[in-house]
This record gives structure tokens, sequence and C-alpha cells, in this order.
């Protein structure tokens, strides 16, 4: 069986699929990038592991294959592939001039065949895969070596790396040509050195191996290739017996192929390397040779693939397969580590997953086992304490090098900028701060550095004019060596430390470039999420670095609308998310994690979990304009748990809201007759939605639509004051207008009433704006607004040039809005103006002031939103609101107060979160009385995640609880879905109490 990589163009594509099945039906491994490649992935990265992996490269040759780009790279790298004769195939997929240079190769044309005799004639020509390789013949004379590594039996994933040392040793004939092999220790470079020795042993009449890691083992290994070649007598002096080696090198050095294995530096062997036309590999950690070397080699990790493949072929566990591809994936790459699991494994007869699982247990145990670490690398020293002795080599150095990589070690592992550790040098603690003052810090990287502990690269950015950043890197699992130098406690401090550095550093307050201020932040979000997940499950009492949490988890929101999430790992963004409650940023960074099928489902439950509403929404959002209407419908038809019901409920509003004519009538009858009110919830912004539209030929007769009592008679007043703006809506939008009837109430008027001033409202701003620009069309489209509230984003650069009595008014018509996340968006914004201008911010926070004072409930409810979002600015204005607003006659207002109260609480460190607890307390006792789902939702979640953190709070019980908790006094216990059905039914039982006639909750109860 061989693997094939088929290299072809995309108008070719069915053709290569046929090709790709017959494969397989032979017994072969095709890959093609189809299959393999998602529309964001890095095809570049994906064709050089496919090449470098292959057994051949496939090519489907047709006019259209020969023109395009990445054919071209393949098909070009496949044809200069001298390693591996009959490397290229050649399928004619369709007549073409063939290029002279594949005039010569084998191919196969199929383009004047049809039927069965296409299949045959393929299978025919695979069936002559391979030529034989080319030999090189012995060189005559006397031949000798003393190399002490044998190439091992399952030496795989180095042909690239052996052909770079030939091309390098094939330099400067009649001269010395230096190959220098660099990389991680345990990566391979002695074995692969010993490789190239054996492969090439015709070509040398002498391969020699020195030991290179001290003078003294110099000395003698040159001695004795002396002693070996008849050079010199036992009987001279060593320093004489030396340079009479090091001249005879001189002048008859060719065919010599001399091994200085484990060198430090270069100033350690330079005077021990011969003249003349020696060819002289040298392996070593650090990367600095070419002042010496024609050519160094960096020396990387395997890739997954050639991991599993030895994991595989080093047990004989042919059937493990997706294990050997995951451990090696957790192995980093590192081949040592790859030996010593097999040996585990073979050794104790344990799976591939068992091993991980022990792995990921004990880490530091998994890599220090002296019974499975191979012989021949250094006697049998482990991973770890190849590691451990690198970390001490290097602190020998410079005393900076073990604190630093330890620090390091505890960031995310992802390149971290140089920068970091620059500008947060003073918060970093002493001696530390200390040491890398100065050059200190410098010194202490190139000190990690020489013994391949760190990588360093540089960060570029085109845009960007003299501007430059370096990284480094760390491999994972010197990450987990450097790690155990320091107890749990230690490294949470450490992590404390880390967390209030980044905090410091991150917002880039002194770079004036935009654009390189951006780079900068995407740089450091990794590490920032990590802090922020640290930081979140970090309950000490002793510290308070957690009071970082929130102000760190917007900034970090607000970024990534600015520079994407395609270069952040999905895993560290759901903790952070969590306990996120602002709309706006969330929807955009959810919106690129639902792109990522493949981690999207297991997000999603993550996500979920947090009991986040504003999140569910945000993630609703998202899934409405990425996913069609059937899918969504299927996440509400196998909905394990309230909260996937909920998303996918709100989803599906979201696309009705777009498209009525998507409506299907079951599920709005499913929404309905949930037995807890998030689905009568979401029906009452669609509903408001459909009410809100200018086509009464599309929009329907709403009682006609949904003739479900359950939500046109409400137990919850939250449910109610939807449907009393609904009725007004379907009267306001009526063409002709009609005016509400009596029949449906004060509440009613009043919010027809209020459409009529927000209509009056929005006329007089029109006439200040330009007909075409972002706000007139928003204006314009004011009604439509709710299908799509993102859109007032769209006017944050017209709405930061308006005057303060303009932005004012303008404020006042989008918090007016009837939907509530048009409200929320808009308040988003003001806020970013506020953070954003700070010439301008005091006059822009007596807006929300103002508007606080406005006698309408929504214009209230959005000030009482933009207070919150503007908390990092100035909390005073939010404590205001809250204290203020907190008993509100409407329990939506009440419930926001809530809301975001519970999210600042919940955020905060131990001693931030007892004094918001001590000045709310009145407010917090107030609310665990309502008799609101909304204000009792987010009352729960307060109590049940201080239930979960040991935190009492018998106090706040103190005044006696919500009737609708009478029988379940420990109502903080259960989880989200059992507690909204639990007051639920003590709700419809209230109300039948109270001698109200309702057919359906009669039958409910």
């Amino acid at each position: 069986m061989a693997r094939i990589f088929v290299s072809y163009t995309s108008v070719d594509r069915d053709f290569a699929y046929w090709i790709g099945k017959e494969l397989q039906a032979l017994g072969h491994e095709p890959h093609l990038h189809d299959w393999e490649i998602r529309g964001s992935g890095d095809i570049l990265a994906w064709m050089e592991e496919q090449i470098d992996e292959a057994d051949h490269t496939l090519c489907v040759f047709s006019d259209d294959y020969l023109k395009a780009r990445y054919s071209t790279l393949e098909r070009r790298a496949a044809l200069w592939d001298e390693e591996r004769p009959g490397f290229a195939l050649i399928v004619m997929a369709k007549p073409c001039k063939i290029p002279a240079l594949f005039r010569h190769f084998r191919r196969c044309e199929l383009y004047d065949v049809s039927g069965d005799a296409v299949r045959q004639r393929f299978k025919q020509f695979m069936q002559g895969l391979g030529q034989p390789a080319k030999t090189t013949e012995p060189l005559p004379g006397l031949a000798a070596s003393n190399i002490p590594v044998q190439e091992p039996t399952h030496f795989l994933g180095r042909d690239r790396e052996l052909a770079d040392i030939e091309t390098a040793l094939a330099r400067d004939k009649g001269k010395r040509s230096i190959a220098a092999l660099h990389g991680l220790r345990g990566v391979g470079k002695t074995t692969l050195a010993a490789a190239f020795a054996e492969r090439h042993s015709k070509a040398y009449k002498v391969t020699w191996w020195i030991r290179a890691q001290s003078e003294a083992t110099i000395c003698a290994d040159l001695v004795a290739l002396g002693l070996k070649l008849g050079w010199i007598t036992p009987e001279n002096d060593q320093n004489v017996a030396l340079a009479l080696v090091l001249d005879r090198l001189h002048h008859e050095g060719e065919n010599i192929l001399l091994i200085y294995d484990n060198a430090a530096r270069v100033a350690d062997i330079k005077r021990y390397l011969p003249r003349g036309a020696c060819r002289i590999i040298v392996t070593s950690n650090a990367s600095n040779w070419l002042d010496i070397a024609a050519a160094t080699v960096e020396i990387k990790t395997w890739s997954k693939t050639t991991g599993a493949k030895y994991l595989l072929a080093r047990t004989g566990r042919k059937k493990e397969r997706d294990a050997a591809a995951a451990l090696s994936d957790l192995l980093g790459g590192l081949p040592l580590a790859h030996e010593q699991a097999a040996a585990y494994c073979e050794r104790l007869d344990v799976s591939f997953d068992e091993y991980q699982r022990r792995f990921v247990a004990a880490t530091e145990s998994m890599l220090d086992k002296e019974r499975d670490a191979p012989d021949a690398y250094h006697d049998g020293r482990t991973v770890a304490a190849t590691f451990r002795m690198a970390i001490e080599q290097a602190t020998g150095l410079h005393p900076a090098a073990e604190p630093l990589i330890v620090l390091a070690a505890l960031l995310a592992p992802e390149p971290i900028p140089l920068f970091l550790f620059s500008e947060a040098r003073e918060m970093l603690g002493e001696p530390l701060a200390t040491l890398l003052a100065g050059d200190g810090f410098e010194d202490a990287v190139a000190a990690l550095r020489a013994f391949a502990l760190v990588s360093r690269r540089p960060l570029a950015e085109e845009r960007i004019k003299a501007w430059s950043a370096d990284a480094i890197r760390i491999h994972r699992l010197v990450r987990q060596i450097a790690i155990t130098r320091r107890s749990a406690r230690e490294c949470d401090d450490i992590r404390r430390t880390i967390a209030a550095a980044l905090a410091d550093v991150y917002p880039r307050r002194l770079i004036e470039n935009r654009l390189r201020s951006q780079r900068e932040k995407e740089q450091l979000i990794p590490h920032v999420l990590t802090a922020l997940n640290f930081l979140h499950a970090d309950h000490d009492a002793e510290f308070n670095a957690r009071e970082l949490l929130d102000s760190m988890a917007r900034l970090v929101m607000l970024t990534l609308q600015d520079v994407g999430a395609k270069n952040i790992s999905p895993e560290y963004l759901p903790t952070v998310l969590a306990d996120f409650y602002e709309v706006q940023p969330l929807s955009e960074t959810i919106a690129r994690l639902v792109e990522n099928e493949d981690a999207w489902p297991k997000l999603q439950d993550r996500l979920l979990d947090a009991n986040n509403y504003v999140l569910r929404y945000a993630m609703a959002e998202a899934i409405a304009d990425a996913w069609g209407v059937e899918k969504i419908s299927a996440l509400i038809d196998k909905a394990k748990n309230l909260n996937e019901f909920e998303l996918g409920g709100y989803a599906l509003g979201l696309v009705y809201a777009r498209d009525p004519q998507l409506i299907t009538l079951h599920y709005l009858e499913k929404l309905a007759d949930h037995p807890a009110y998030p689905g009568r919830s979401i029906l009452g912004d669609l509903l408001l939605n459909l009410a809100l539209r200018d086509s009464p030929d599309i929009t329907p007769d709403l009682h006609a639509l949904l003739p479900n009592r359950r939500f046109w008679e409400p137990v919850w007043d939250f449910v109610a004051l939807d449907i009393q703006t609904i009725e007004a809506a379907e009267a306001f939008a009526a063409k002709p207008r009609k005016t509400p009837p009596p029949s449906t109430g004060d509440e009613v008027s009043k919010a027809y009433a209020a459409l009529l001033a927000v209509e009056t409202g929005i006329t007089e701003r029109m006439k200040h704006h330009v007909a075409g620009g972002t706000l007139h069309t928003l204006l314009d489209q004011y009604f439509r607004l709710g299908e799509d509230p993102t859109r007032i984003e769209e006017a944050e650069g017209e709405l930061a040039d308006v005057s303060p009595p303009e932005l004012l008014e303008l404020m006042r018509v989008f918090f007016a809005h009837p939907i509530w996340s048009v409200a929320e968006s808009a308040a988003t914004v003001l806020s970013l103006l506020v953070t954003r201008d700070h010439d301008k911010a005091n006059e822009r926070l007596q807006i929300i002031t103002l508007l606080l004072d406005d006698p309408h409930w929504r214009v209230q409810f959005g000030a009482n939103e933009a207070a919150f979002a503007v908390r990092h600015h100035d909390d005073a204005v939010f404590h205001r609101s809250v204290e203020r607003f907190y008993d509100h006659w409407n329990c939506k207002i009440r419930g926001l107060c809530a809301e975001n109260l519970v999210a600042l609480i919940l955020n905060s460190g131990t001693a931030k979160r007892n004094d918001l607890l001590r000045r709310h307390e009145k407010q917090i006792k107030f609310w665990i009385r309502d008799e609101d789902c909304w204000v009792l939702e987010h009352v729960f979640r307060l109590f049940q995640t201080l239930y979960l953190r040991g935190v009492s709070f018998d106090r706040l019980l103190a005044d006696g609880m919500s009737r609708l908790f009478d029988d379940l006094p420990e109502f903080f216990t259960l989880a989200r879905e059992p507690f909204l059905r639990h007051i639920e039914q003590r709700k419809i039982a209230l109300v039948l109490e109270g001698s109200a006639t309702m057919a359906w909750a009669e039958a409910s109860s």
C-alpha cells in the first residue's frame, strides 16, 4: 500500500475524486485537499506536509492544471525530488501538451477510453509503481568508521533534512564544508547525523564520530582517528598527536566525513575543525553556526502524521491509528518522547488511549520513566531529565533563565511577544525584575536559546512601517517540565502576577498607530485568555487579581471585533465568554467560532453550560446568520435541555423575522407550550418584529398565525409587556393606521402613544442627516432594525462626529426601540464613544445620565444598559442606576438591573464581591422576593453560583423569599431548567388562587 498525494486543479475535481476512490479500492492511501482541508485551512502547510509524507505524487494533467498556481508548485516539487525515484506519477485527464521536463515520465492517458476500460488501464498503470533507486559506487582505498549509533529500524520523516545535509556538504568542492544540525533536545539530531553517515558510508573512505561536548572528548576522538589511520603512534604526545591529525586532515581530508556531536558553541570546537576538504556535520542545541557552517539545518519535531506512523510501526498496533495521532499531538512531535511512550505501552501492554490518560494525569512522572528511555540516547536519559538538565545549564549562563522560562511556561502555548516582558518587567517581582534590567532580558533569552529551550522568531507586519517585534515559543513538553519546578501555590502566585502584567500591557494605550496596536493586541490575546481562564477559577480570598477579570474580558471582546479570532484557539474562549453580559461585541466573536464546524459542537455545549442569557442570544444571532432553517429546526427538535431549546428558538425567531414565509406553526406552538417562560419570550420578540413590518402583504394576522392561548394569556408580566407592545404595533403598522380598541387596555394605549412619539422623533432626526448616509438609512429603516440590531454599529463613525445635543436625541430614539436588542446595540456603541475619546468622555457620560431621567421606560432600559457598558470608565453611574431602578414598576428594567449587577458580582474577586454584596444588599433582598420570571432567573444565577463557590449568603435571605420559593427554600441547589419549571408551576398556582380564569392554566396545573 502506498501513500499517494493527488495533485489536481478544481476544474478536474470530479476526475480527481474518481482517482481517489480507485486508489482506495486498490489498497492505497490517497490524500486530496478537498477531502481534508476546509475553507479556512492553511493549504500551503497541508500541501507541504503531504508532499513530505507521500510515497508518490499523482499529477492529474490537463491544460488548466498546467496553468494553476498551487498545482505548479506541487508538480515541480514532485519533479525535483531526487531522493524518491519514481515519485511523480502522471495521469492524463484531458489531452494537453506535456512539458518537456515530464516527457520521459511514465504516464497513463485516460481521456481516450471509457467504461470499464478506464478502470483497467488505471489499475495496470498503478501496478508499475516505483523504479530502482540510484546507487553510489564505493570509493577505493582505506575505509574506517566509528559511528556509535545505528540508524533505527523505524527511521521516519527526515528525507528533507537528509537532502539538506547532502546539499550543504556538496558545496565548495575542494574546501571544507560544514552542515550544522540544530534543534530541541530529543528531536533526533544525533540519530539523523548517524543515519546520514550510514546511508553515505560508501561515499566516504572515513566516517568518524567526535564527541564534542568537551575539549577532552574532542581531542581523544581526533587522536583515535589518527591512530586508526596510522598517522600517529601511541607514543606521540597528545598535543603533538592532535596537531599531526589536524594537519593530515587539512591535506588529506577529501572523502572524509567528521561528525561533531552535541557541540555547545562555535567557540568550543572552532580550533578543532580541520581546514582542507573535509566534510563536517555538527549537531547542537544552539542555532548560531553560520560563522563557520555552509548551512544550518533546523531539525523540527515530527508532524502528527509521522509521529503516529512511528508509534504504529514501533509497536505493531495498526488498529490504533486515531489514538496514535492523538498521542503524537499530545507529545508535541518530540521523537524521544515517542520512543518512551512506545516502550512504555509495549512493556505494560497498555493502549495509546490509556497512555494518554496516564500522561495527562501525571505528565512529569510519565516523562521520567527511566526503564523506557532508549539506551542510545545519552545512556538512557529521559525526556524529563533532559529538559531539567537543559534548564540548569541555561541558568548557569544567566540566573534569570530559570525563573523566566517558568513564567513563560505558565502563559499560553503560543508565541510570546517579547515586549510583554520588557514593558512589564517591574511588575514581575524580585529578583527577576532586577535580573532582567538592561541587557539582562536579552542575555537570559540567549541563554535559553543556547540549549534550544525556546525558539525566537520575528513578528513582522508589512502594513506597518518601521515596526517589528520578536516572539519566543516553547515546546509543550519543555513547558510541562518547567512548571514542575514550582509548587502549585507558587504557580498560582505567578499566574496572578502575569494577569496583572497583561492588564497593564494589553491595552496598548501609548501606541498611537492603531494598526500596530491591533497587531500587538492580537499577539497578546491567547495569553490574556489564558490569564482570564485562571482568574475565572481563582477564588483565593487572600488575593484580588480576579478584579481584573471583567475589564480584561471586555477589552478582549472589543479587540476580537477589530482583529478577528482566526488565530485564536477556540478552547481559550468559552470560560471568558461565560460571564460576559453584552450582546455586542459577543456576537462577532461567536460568529467566528461557529465557522469552525469541527470545534463548534463541543464549544456550543460549553457555552450553554454557562447559563448566560445574553451569551445564548449572541450565539443565536451567529447561528441565524450561518445556518439554514432546517439545521436550526433540528436543534430545537433534538434539544437535550432548555438551554439548547432556547438557543434554537432564538435563532429560529431571528430567521423567521427576516423571512416570515419560512414560518412553521409547529415550531411556534413548541415555543409557546414549553413549560418555562423563555419560549414565549422568544415569540414576543418574533411577533413584535412581524408587527412592525411595513409590508401588510407579508405580515399575517398574528392571533391567527399563533392561536395559542398560553401565549396570549400570560401569567408573567415579562411576557405581558411584549403582548401589549405587539398589539399596539399591529395597530400602529396597519394600513391605514388604526387606534387600539379600548378592550386592549390602558397599557396597550400607552405603548401605542410611545410608538407615535418615537415616529415623531425619527422624522425630526432625519432632517439633520444627509440622505444616503448610514444614520439617515438606519432612521429610515428604524422599525426593521430588530431583524439585525448590529447594523447600528455601522454608524459609530457618524455618531462620533455629531454634536452632544444631537447624540442625545439620536440615542433617545434608538433606546426607545420596541425590540430590546436594538437598545442594547445602541448602548454598546455609546459606551465605545465614551471609552475611545477621552476628551469627550464626560459629555457623553452626561448623555447617559440625562437619558436615565427620560419618562419612557424603554429609554430608561437602554440608558441602564449603557451605564453597565461604561462601568470600566465610570462605575458610579452604573451603581446609581441600579440603586435608582432596582424596584421599578416595570419587570424588564428590574430584571436588567439584576442581570447586570449579578454579572459584575460574579466576575469580581473575593474582596470586591463582598463589597458589592454589602453595598447592594437592599437591592438583592428586594429581588429575592420578586415574582417575575426574568428577575428571579438572575437572582437564581447569583445564589446558585455563590452556593457552588461555598460563599455564605444567609443574611441576604433574612427578610424572606419570593412566594414562588415557598415549597423550595433551597432553590439554589437546582439546575436552571428545573428551577424555571418550578417557578412556572408555582406562578400558575398563584394565578389560579387569585380566581383568574385561564383554561390553559387550569389544564396545566
